[in-house]
């Protein structure tokens, strides 16, 4: 009763700066549901969408494709990304592309992701465009579908960046490798935490898997 007044309070209540996601599962305690303010995970999940994340999981259900909610190992701040090496793996990027084992991660191309360069009505930054357009131009990347198991998603490439080519990392026991789809506009585990990123995170700092993408 506590969690169903709340949120028919939430939805009382006028919130221009963010919309409220409604998630009736949610008040069951199983899921929770977040709203989504950069793109970092572009094309899957764009700056103002809400989505809603499965809250009870077994650590077996952390497989590599897996978009996961978790906590930042250093601010503790929700953060969400996509697994793509579990523990044991050796990850590095080589030239934009994503290698695991050292054998380079299947991906074909899927067209082009246009957006307009303009700034974002949820934070204000500028999209990173493969091109170089105009204000309020066509920004374009390249889009890409990559493959990892049985997963396949699609990924952004705004052409060269400077975590295109990163050293190894061979992904600790207990913990996971995540990336962001929009891959050169993505803070993950490709730097450290001390360098500004997040490192490998701790399995006990996941709290949900994706559950589903509203519109």
């Amino acid at each position: 009763m506590i969690r169903l007044a709340l949120l028919l309070l939430l939805l009382a209540t006028p919130a221009p700066a963010q919309p409220v996601c409604v998630c009736l599962k949610c008040l069951t305690q199983l899921y929770d549901s977040y709203w989504a303010p950069a793109g970092s995970m572009k094309p899957t999940i764009l700056p103002g969408q809400c989505f809603t994340a499965r809250t009870v999981f077994d650590p077996v259900d952390l497989t590599p494709g897996t978009i996961v909610i978790f906590r930042h190992p250093a601010t503790d701040a929700p953060f969400f990304k996509r697994i793509v090496a579990t523990a044991g793996q050796t990850v590095q990027m080589r030239e934009g592309r994503l290698h695991i084992d050292g054998t380079p991660v299947p991906t074909t191309e899927a067209g082009t992701f246009t957006e307009p360069n303009t700034p974002s009505e949820h934070n204000g930054a500028l999209p990173r465009c493969a091109n170089a357009p105009a204000p309020g131009g066509d920004c374009t990347k390249t889009r890409l579908t990559e493959t990892l198991g049985h997963q396949s998603y699609d990924i952004l490439d705004a052409g060269p960046g400077p975590l295109d080519n990163t050293p190894p990392v061979t992904v600790p026991e207990g913990h996971v490798f995540v990336l962001g789809d929009n891959r050169d506009n993505s803070v993950d585990s490709r730097l450290t935490d001390i360098s500004g990123g997040l490192g490998p995170v701790p399995i006990e700092n996941v709290t949900g898997l994706l559950d589903e993408v509203r519109p």
